[in-house]
């Protein structure tokens, strides 16, 4: 019967097989006698029930879960019943049955329904109270003792699966509530909450797709950053630090954004005042200039290649040099060094999160001399 409820409710993968069989076979076996000897479920009885909604509720287990294996296992039982006395044509004992069986049922899943509610009001809270403990400390860096204790009470294995971290906006508490039930529901581990005016998805073994899926269903059209997959707690802290910045570029560009695709861009918007003395230069340059801008950019998209730079941009190749060429003279930078490469691709990530300047058509640095050096081309 046991082996019945597993095959119909995935949850109970949670639940040892061992300790599974052995709470349907005493409660079975309690229900048979009480048929045998028209008794209903004594305090005894009554109390064991409630042990097993709390242990569900501990388990991870939803109620609707518990009561509908309760229900499997009284359906088995009746058909079992009905078996047994038609194969001794006593069809009429088995009918005397059914309020005596239905008053089990009630009284059994009474007392399942209400220990398990009780359980998971004081677990929520608990869990509610450890969520914020994990992602204050992974915001503090503090991972000590304390932190793995906390973790490990939220169901994480640190030396496990990796963790990886997703940073959207702050949301309601109804809403992290019901993100905190999905994640819940879903294969690996995974908890949300707000810090400030952020919000945290410490997940760990939720494949990624799934993650992600969740997220946005979630969240329709919100922007979020996504962390590095890492191991252990410190991992954790460092995957959590890499979404945050992530979402701040996300913000900018109204999508997701993947730190480890975007690191760059993701680490100029997180840092924008501490690059500011640096890159000034080049976000100047681009605002005055998105001629200048565009090219550089299509330039560093197109791998480098002058003509592959004028296709995308719709341009003469002679344009395309003249306005990387242009670019080099206004900000310092030279294409064929490294730093002049990432000088200028990280400049334009932080322009592109400045309001952009107003700049009339044909009529910024590179258009007037470019209409000079096209003619002469031509």
């Amino acid at each position: 019967m046991a082996r019945q409820i597993r095959v119909e409710i995935a949850g109970y993968a949670r639940v040892a097989v061992t300790e599974h069989n052995a709470d349907v076979h005493r409660q079975i076996s309690d229900i048979v006698a009480g048929l045998q000897s028209r008794t209903t479920p004594n305090a005894a009885q009554i109390q064991f029930a409630r042990q097993i909604g709390r242990q569900r509720s501990i388990e991870g287990l939803a109620l609707t879960e518990v009561i509908e294996a309760y229900h499997i296992a009284f359906r088995e039982t009746w058909d079992e019943l009905l078996r047994w006395s038609r194969d001794r044509h006593r069809g009429l004992d088995a009918l005397s049955q059914v309020g005596l069986l239905w008053s089990w049922i009630h009284r059994l899943s009474a007392a399942v329904a209400d220990a398990h509610a009780e359980k998971s009001m004081v677990s929520e809270g608990a869990r509610t109270m450890w969520r914020q403990e994990l992602i204050d400390a992974l915001i503090d860096r503090r991972l000590g003792r304390e932190s793995e204790v906390v973790a490990e009470r939220l169901g994480y294995r640190l030396e496990k699966d990796e963790f990886t971290v997703i940073c959207c906006a702050a949301d309601s508490n109804d809403g992290i509530n019901e993100l905190n039930a999905r994640l819940a529901a879903s294969v690996g581990v995974g908890h949300c909450g707000n810090h400030a005016d952020q919000s945290f998805t410490i997940s760990q073994g939720v494949p990624t797709d799934t993650l992600l899926q969740i997220i946005r269903d979630s969240r329709p059209a919100s922007p979020f950053g996504i962390g590095v997959a890492r191991q252990g707690l410190g991992g954790a802290a460092m995957s959590l630090r890499d979404a945050a910045d992530a979402f701040k570029h996300a913000q900018s560009a109204g999508a997701e954004i993947n730190f480890e695709t975007d690191w760059l861009a993701a680490t100029v918007a997180a840092h924008a005042r501490r690059f500011d003395a640096i890159l000034s230069v080049g976000t100047s340059v681009a605002r005055r200039n998105p001629r200048l801008a565009d090219a550089v950019r299509a330039y560093a998209s197109s791998g480098f290649s002058i003509s592959a730079c004028a296709r995308e941009l719709g341009i003469h190749p002679n344009s395309v040099k003249y306005r990387l060429q242009r670019w080099s003279a206004l900000t310092g930078w030279r294409f064929d060094t490294f730093l002049g490469l990432v000088n200028s691709v990280a400049s334009l990530s932080q322009a592109a999160h400045d309001a952009p300047a107003v700049v009339p058509a044909g009529n910024d640095a590179a258009t007037l001399p470019e209409r000079a050096q096209s003619q002469k081309d031509a």
